[in-house]
């Protein structure tokens, strides 16, 4: 198992070749404007950061034994979504009507939801660029867009109508935005066998803690 120190190494090695291999291979044309969230962390540090969570520490050891194989500097594109919803209001359990928002944001490459705290946190720092010259890969969504929708919907009834209500509500989009988030894509070898992608971000919510920022649960009412 390499040391952290000889991960740390070699994944600039990795970023070396990546740099070449990158000025000879076409990339994906995004044209106009797009959303994206900038990069505030420093890429070594979000590398090693990450890479310490991967490994795990009991009493300053590493737990895991980790590999890293390919490195390379990618968008991966995320989803915000803002629903309205209405719950209750019938001879039902709820009599009294609910109403309120909620907020998501959707991974898109893993295909996984994330609620968010626009009250706590305000509106997401995105800005707007033209990624048609981008040097960095944009990674494609996992899902089409009725599946993506279709994942963010049964997502807030189960995992936020029923967790607060007992029950499905009806759900109205309010908002939706497409944004990507920078990262370093981490090709990992857990015990030299078991092969795994891991992301490095770059934007503010790799700086400090999700919960700090608002990726948790909660509803307004």
């Amino acid at each position: 198992m390499r040391s952290m120190k000889k991960l740390t190494e070699y994944v600039k090695e990795q970023k070396s070749e990546a740099d070449k291999i990158s000025q000879k291979t076409p990339k994906t044309v995004k044209k106009g404007l797009t959303y994206y969230m900038p990069i505030t962390a420093d890429r070594q540090e979000a590398i090693e950061d990450k890479l310490k969570k991967i490994q795990g520490s009991f009493f300053g050891r590493p737990i895991n034994k980790v590999d890293v194989g390919s490195v390379r500097d990618v968008w991966v594109p995320y989803g915000y979504f803002v629903y309205d919803y209405q719950v209750g209001g019938d001879k039902g359990i709820i009599k009294s009507k609910r109403e309120g928002q909620v907020y998501i944001i959707y991974d898109m490459n893993e295909r996984h939801c994330l609620q968010y705290d626009e009250k706590e946190s305000g509106p997401l720092p995105l800005e707007k660029k033209d990624f048609s010259e981008e040097k960095r890969a944009l990674l494609k969504a996992g899902a089409g867009s009725k599946q993506i929708f279709e994942d963010v919907e049964e997502y807030i009834q189960m995992k936020v109508m029923y967790k607060t209500f007992g029950r499905r509500g009806k759900l109205k989009l309010v908002k939706h935005v497409d944004f990507y988030r920078p990262a370093v894509e981490l090709e990992v070898f857990f015990k030299g066998e078991n092969r795994n992608i891991r992301f490095a971000y770059l934007d503010e919510y790799a700086v400090k803690s999700e919960h700090i920022l608002g990726m948790k649960y909660r509803i307004t009412h």
